[in-house]
């Protein structure tokens, strides 16, 4: 599939409770945030994707299809991801880097 917008720089986050809610987005707490900030709904949401250039948000290995899940072993090897439903992204999560499973992060 296509890209809905070209590789490179992404769009910042809303700074501000009204931006935000005018792009569709959810003003409040997230992660460990102490302050309100901006969640954003992406608009390739579950799009398979092999880069997180070629998201809105971020490409993820689905870690419920993986083998050994996000805490077993550690995997290797050409990989599609799928682009995240949202922006930022909270939680422990693997991704994939130019067709190939990434490094494993948590955010909070």
């Amino acid at each position: 599939a296509k890209p809905l917008r070209p590789c490179g720089a992404k769009p910042s986050l809303p700074t501000s409770e009204s931006a935000c809610l005018a792009v569709g987005g959810r003003w409040g707490r997230a992660g460990l945030f102490p302050k309100p900030i901006c969640v954003v709904p992406t608009r390739d949401a579950g799009r398979a994707c092999g880069d997180g250039q070629e998201c809105e948000g971020t490409c993820l290995l689905d870690a419920k299809a993986a083998r050994g899940g996000m805490f077993g072993p550690k995997q290797e090897g050409p990989a599609t991801g799928v682009c995240t439903r949202a922006r930022p992204v909270f939680g422990c999560m693997v991704e994939v880097t130019r067709g190939h499973i990434g490094r494993r992060i948590c955010l909070d």
